[in-house]
């Protein structure tokens, strides 16, 4: 194992807990709509012919953030573009104060096209992980299928058995965005999260890439010797 990848393994470590918070966000929000559908309709006394509308509004957010946050990863950074995933906090609040179905479903879309984007931007902070320790990638599911577990958890002790005919509900998608906002600042406060190398050198931003390097390095407790000639793209042209 050479200096750069003794240098990289306690940050992939670290990395991969931090994007499995995202991950985790993003199958909660999901199964919390299943949570609240039947709560949502008899407080707006939406008929049956219509509440299917409010799953569909989540998911067709889904279907732009497929495409979005991939682009946005490839245009602004992975960095930046993982961050802006905590834009679920912004549409988790709304949702929650939604006063109508169809705003209640506006704010679900946003919601859609914000919950998913961690999987895709998540994966891309971790393309240089170490070969004998890409198990890890695979041990994110682990945290999407514990938001399941999470979801439900904070439904029981927030919703009542007879919560149908209060906003009660509101208050689990407070909750849910509650916990959001605080792993958004435990995630600014408690680490640093530099841009991806390997990113930064296909941008054409070498001495970037050598300081990003060196600051993982710092962070594992070691001096990387770097030079920019070590990571320039030597592609042909």
């Amino acid at each position: 194992m050479g200096s750069y990848q003794r240098a990289l393994l306690r940050y992939v470590v670290l990395v991969r807990r931090i994007s499995g918070f995202p991950w985790t966000l993003s199958r909660t929000d999901t199964q919390a709509m299943a949570i609240i559908l039947p709560r949502v309709q008899q407080h707006y006394s939406v008929p049956d012919s219509y509440i299917g509308r409010l799953p569909s509004a989540m998911f067709a957010g889904t279907m732009f953030e497929a495409v979005g946050w991939g682009t946005c990863s490839d245009i602004l950074g992975r960095s930046a573009a993982f961050d802006a995933t905590l834009f679920t906090v912004v549409c988790g609040f709304f949702a929650s104060f939604a006063n109508g179905f169809g705003m209640l479903c506006f704010a679900l879309f946003l919601l859609g096209s914000a919950v998913g984007g961690p999987m895709p931007t998540d994966g891309t902070l971790l393309e240089h992980m170490l070969k004998e320790k890409r198990y890890l990638v695979t041990a994110l599911s682990v945290f999407f299928s514990s938001s399941s577990i999470l979801s439900a958890f904070v439904a029981l002790l927030v919703l009542p058995g007879n919560s149908c005919s209060n906003s009660r509900w509101k208050y689990l998608l407070v909750t849910l965005a509650t916990i959001t906002l605080s792993m958004f600042l435990a995630r600014i406060v408690f680490f640093r999260l530099p841009e991806s190398p390997r990113y930064l050198v296909y941008a054409g931003r070498p001495h970037e890439a050598v300081k990003s390097l060196q600051m993982i390095s710092k962070f594992n407790g070691s001096d990387l010797k770097i030079e920019l000639d070590d990571v320039a793209d030597h592609r042909p042209p």
